[in-house]
């Protein structure tokens, strides 16, 4: 009698049982592979997770593995337990090792022959004698296989497709003219700042940058959240011209960008942002030839999935199924394992700057690159020891960290608080502490990419300018966050500028506006048509240019609405030291002036004039530039049209803060 034990393992000639077996042993060696690939991938990052990366890396490879792994059990059925099982396992090696040599286009019916072809293999050793020296050979297959995908953890250029399209380009002969860096700190605050004569020592780096370069003193914002600011940075307007005054419409169709004007005159173009609004999608990559906007996600684990997808051989052939994440929100489902403390940081968006520096200096023609830091941005969590660096105050509820939406709720508690005069000033303090935190932060790394531009730029001539967009309120005039108001806390900005032909050591009192950053970029590329209202900031001798008569604007409006072009409320006016706020009315085609201040000498606008009725009729006849203001406010509001918001944005503008509510025309 046949001792059962020894007999030949069971035969499946189920289909259902054979592909199960295949299915499942591929996706289990394709899960071991993954686990080392994303641990050694990401030794030594601290703001890539380990377990996070693993996960992103799963979800994208194996659902392919489970397919490829049925179909090769599929064609095994007959074959005994162990070559389905083997079966299995290669196609789950195949699935971690081809991505690194073969094409996305290529690769699935690559896959798809691999499969049958074990599953032939298998079915010929359905003896389980003649398993042992298949066995040794997918041995040897996954050590080898194993350490190739180790070694080719980031194979791919993260710029791999900015390269293609910036290299159709042809360098002009001779052409020697600078690299332009243009830096935005998002929500960077010029008061808060050691640079600008602030206590803390926040700035160390940026008050040693200004000190070999030029600094302005009064630089003001045209709106007071994001993507008005960044509009008027890039078309030289005003946000009631380029009807930018929302924070969900994105950039219209219409105006010139700076973009656009220096890929017309030989730059090559790229930016590189982390701010969810002024992502390509939104219109703001008009005229860029590189646009990387990979790090605009609002939660870790899209970022993280970001990351996977552009630097890993896995994540750019595998990216196939990008469907899931709005079919399944899965960053809802996973919401709770990942948290904002593992965002990727302004060291990792360091990374992507030297790596497209590095690509657009082989083309032998200057570049642009425009940056978008958001590190000063809420929820003001620095990393590791950043965090508390600075806090000398009890943050309260605000002592853990947390996810960006978590704390936008939160915030909006202690907003409403503050406004009703029922604040916690303590953890107001603090909030500002963390702020501090995160300021230093970022001054750390903008240290580390002035080193990647000096380098990368090699004997070309290079700029470096530093602004942003606004600031952030703490408590001052009952206000927190920004989007609120036109107070200094928020209008006033850093302005700086360092190159190789600029002056050294320069402080311009002048005020100016956001506006004429890009006006100043065209006159360090030799271009001289304005764009917009935008001026040169500079002399012809790399000095700041002497001061002259000029009028500045900052302009505000609801922050919430889904329509171009919506009615402004309020606006400053900066002239001659004096800033004036006043109510805009529409119907009347008439400024309502509520109080002006002398900047100079109440720079915190704790005191400000108010004007009486007589006073404003005067007022507005005395300002030469009132007709032509309404003229053109007027012409924009003909253009007014609405904007369409999914829910997927308005979740990641939650994330981040900003509340879209239903004020549309």
């Amino acid at each position: 009698m046949t001792n059962p034990s020894h007999s030949t393992p069971f035969v499946s000639n189920n289909r259902f049982a054979a592909a199960f077996r295949g299915a499942t042993a591929s996706m289990a060696m394709a899960a071991i592979g993954l686990l080392l690939v994303a641990a050694i991938g990401i030794a030594g990052q601290d703001n890539l997770p380990w377990a996070t990366v693993s996960l992103a890396l799963m979800v994208r490879v194996l659902p392919f593995a489970f397919f490829f792994g049925a179909v090769a059990g599929l064609f095994a059925k007959g074959a005994c337990n162990g070559a389905l099982r083997q079966s299995g396992m290669m196609v789950g090696v195949l699935v971690l090792v081809l991505p690194y040599f073969l094409t996305y286009k290529g690769l699935l019916v690559a896959s798809l022959i691999s499969s049958i072809l074990l599953g032939y293999l298998a079915t010929k050793r359905r003896e389980a004698s003649n398993s042992r020296g298949f066995t040794q050979l997918f041995a040897a297959g996954f050590v080898f296989s194993l350490l190739i995908a180790l070694l080719g953890f980031f194979p791919a250029d993260s710029t791999a497709e900015s390269k293609s399209s910036v290299e159709t380009a042809v360098a002009l002969e001779g052409d020697m003219r600078p690299n332009i860096v243009l830096v935005v700190c998002d929500t960077l605050r010029a008061s808060s700042m050691s640079a600008y004569g602030y206590a803390r020592d926040t700035t160390p780096f940026l008050t040693e940058f200004a000190d070999r370069g030029i600094l302005w003193e009064r630089a003001e914002s045209t709106g007071n959240h994001t993507p008005p600011g960044h509009a008027s940075l890039f078309t030289g307007l005003y946000p009631h011209e380029h009807g930018v005054m929302a924070t969900s419409v994105g950039l219209p169709a219409g105006p010139e960008t700076l973009a656009e004007r220096l890929s017309n005159r030989g730059y090559l173009t790229s930016g590189i942002v982390s701010n969810y609004v002024i992502r390509g999608a939104s219109g703001f990559g008009r005229g860029f030839q590189a646009y990387d906007d990979s790090m605009v996600v609002a939660t870790a684990l899209e970022r993280i999935f970001g990351f996977v997808g552009r630097e890993t051989a896995h994540g750019q052939t595998w990216g196939v199924i990008p469907f899931l994440f709005s079919r399944l929100n899965l960053n809802k489902i996973f919401n709770n394992m990942v948290r904002s403390r593992d965002r990727l940081g302004a060291e990792w968006q360091n990374r992507l700057v030297q790596t497209q520096l590095r690509t657009l200096s082989q083309t032998g023609q200057p570049a642009f690159l425009f940056l978008n830091y958001m590190q000063a941005h809420a929820p003001y969590q620095a990393p590791g020891e950043w965090f508390d660096k600075y806090l000398s105050h009890d943050p309260a509820e605000f002592r853990e960290r947390m996810t960006g939406l978590e704390f936008s709720i939160k915030l909006k508690t202690l907003a409403h608080k503050v406004e009703i005069g029922e604040g916690n000033a303590e953890t107001v303090a603090a909030l500002q502490d963390r702020y501090d935190a995160e300021i230093a932060y970022l001054d750390s790394q903008l240290r580390n990419l002035e080193e990647i531009i000096a380098q990368e730029s090699g004997e070309r001539p290079w700029v470096m300018i530093v602004t942003s967009d606004h600031g952030e309120h703490f408590g001052e005039h009952s206000l927190m966050k920004h989007g609120g108001g036109l107070f200094e806390e928020t209008q006033h900005i850093p302005l700086i500028a360092v190159g190789t032909s600029l002056a050294r050591g320069q402080v311009a009192s002048e005020t100016v506006s956001l506006i004429d950053v890009p006006g100043t970029v065209l006159a360090l590329a030799g271009i001289k048509e304005p764009l917009g209202h935008s001026r040169s900031l500079l002399a012809a001798s790399g000095a700041p240019r002497k001061p002259s008569p000029n009028v500045v604007f900052s302009e505000s409006g609801p922050l919430g609405v889904r329509s171009h072009f919506y009615p402004l409320t309020t606006v400053a006016i900066y002239e001659g030291g004096k800033k004036t706020l006043v109510r805009v009315d529409e119907e009347l085609e008439i400024f309502s002036p509520l109080t002006m201040v002398d900047l100079a000498l109440d720079p915190a606008e704790a005191s400000p004039s108010s004007f009486s009725a007589k006073q404003i009729s005067v007022w507005n006849k005395q300002q030469p530039w009132v007709a032509g203001w309404w003229q053109s406010y007027l012409a924009g509001r003909l253009r007014t049209s609405q904007v369409t918001v999914s829910d997927s944005d308005l979740s990641s503008l939650n994330e981040i803060g900003y509340a879209v509510d239903s004020l549309d025309e």
